[in-house]
């Protein structure tokens, strides 16, 4: 998921983007239950802000370096 939330990103060219948890959902392959609490968890460690239906990412690296690590389970 840490991917596909870089990749919107970069495709708006804004660190602040729509995107649905369905749309998450769909585009991982996993339940949109599994992508609010991963969003949950990484509104936690500060590193995006998710809040009606619009993702904000507030930690570009710090994401693109928790994405990369095996504990990510992403």
């Amino acid at each position: 998921m840490i991917y596909v939330l870089i990749e919107k990103s970069k495709e708006s060219d804004n660190l602040l983007f729509a995107c649905t948890l369905d749309e998450l959902s769909d585009s991982v392959g996993v339940s949109s239950r599994l992508i609010r609490r991963k969003l949950t968890e990484l509104n936690k460690m500060n590193l995006v802000k998710y809040k009606n239906g619009k993702v904000e990412i507030l930690d570009f690296k710090g994401l693109e370096i928790y994405g990369s690590s095996p504990k990510s389970g992403t």
